[in-house]
């Protein structure tokens, strides 16, 4: 019971104490020290953004700049972006396929990756999981439609809604899913 009662006056007293620093700041007249009055309030332990009334007074005496009236200002140009030709990096080869938490990442993404099937294996549902040569895992969402050997060339290509293999030697392809 007490301790609720003491944590109250604490912080009637504090807000108090913060009430009347406010107040004094309000009563400057000068707007940029009274913004300085400010800045020390509301963080203490950093500098303030305006240098003190020391500091006014020894930077009134200096030029505003260290530039001249007449000095050409430079201008930012903005850096050419790369065109869509170029070739895609290691990692977005890498990346292709991946999903995040279920929604497709629509950055700048591949249209397609060409490589061939390294191995092959049956997962315990029935469908096909497939490693290529890049070491990327792709499984097949229609399980046993057609045959899939190891060493074939292949392109996975995006879709609108999903990816799908082309197997170049049957010139068929297969809806996949990429699962590493």
């Amino acid at each position: 019971m007490r301790l609720p009662v003491l944590l109250t006056i604490l912080v009637m007293s504090a807000g108090a104490n913060a009430d009347d620093t406010m107040n004094d700041c309000a009563s400057i007249a000068d707007p940029n020290l009274r913004l300085a009055c400010y800045d020390r309030l509301a963080r203490p332990q950093a500098e303030p953004a305006v240098p003190s009334a020391a500091d006014d007074e020894t930077t009134s005496q200096a030029p505003a700049t260290d530039m001249p009236d007449d000095a050409p200002v430079a201008q930012s140009t903005p850096e050419k972006s790369a065109p869509d030709s170029e070739p895609y990096t290691a990692k977005e080869k890498e990346d292709f396929g991946i999903t995040i938490f279920g929604k497709r990442d629509n950055s700048k993404e591949r249209d397609s990756i060409a490589s061939h099937i390294e191995s092959v294996r049956t997962s315990n549902a029935g469908t096909r999981i497939m490693t290529l040569a890049n070491g990327q895992v792709w499984m097949e969402r229609e399980p046993g439609r057609r045959p899939i050997d190891a060493k074939q060339d292949v392109e996975i290509e995006k879709r609108r809604w999903h990816y799908s293999m082309l197997l170049k030697d049957q010139k068929f392809r297969i809806t996949v899913q990429r699962i590493d």
